[in-house]
């Protein structure tokens, strides 16, 4: 997910990301500069990206396949940079074992319309208007 800047090359959207990629020491991430906003815009989108993290939700299964994949792995960083800790980690990959047989167990009395039901989200569309990207003149270096 690249990181939103302004014209002054300000990040609005991104700070966690910064705060990770140094972490991490990456000298470089992908930036994406929004040129056509207002101040009062920029302030208005950064205050709305804070307010999905509130809504966000995680996909457990995905985030027990993730972590069980980086594990396997030959990792020359510790997990716990994913803002998780190491119990949580070794919970998430054990609830996906726990689901897996689950799942197969349900599998049978499960109906395509249930499955569709539960894992689609009625409501939640937005329209987009008045995008502009500009490629921008540099990446953003991480000090």
């Amino acid at each position: 997910m690249p990181i939103v800047v302004d014209h002054t090359g300000q990040v609005v959207v991104g700070h966690g990301r910064v705060l990770a990629a140094r972490k991490l020491g990456m000298p470089r991430v992908p930036v994406v500069e929004i040129r056509h906003l207002s101040p009062a815009q920029l302030k208005a989108l950064r205050i709305a990206d804070n307010r999905l993290a509130q809504h966000a939700h995680w996909d457990e299964r995905l985030l027990g396949e993730n972590f069980l994949e980086l594990k396997e792995l030959d990792l020359d960083f510790d997990l716990s940079v994913t803002g998780f800790s190491l119990p949580e980690i070794d919970l998430a990959m054990q609830k996906l074992d726990e689901r897996l047989i689950v799942d197969a167990n349900d599998e049978a009395d499960a109906t395509t319309e249930s499955r569709f039901a539960s894992s689609a989200m009625s409501g939640n569309l937005a329209t987009i208007v008045s995008i502009v990207v500009t490629p921008p003149p540099r990446p953003l270096l991480i000090p």
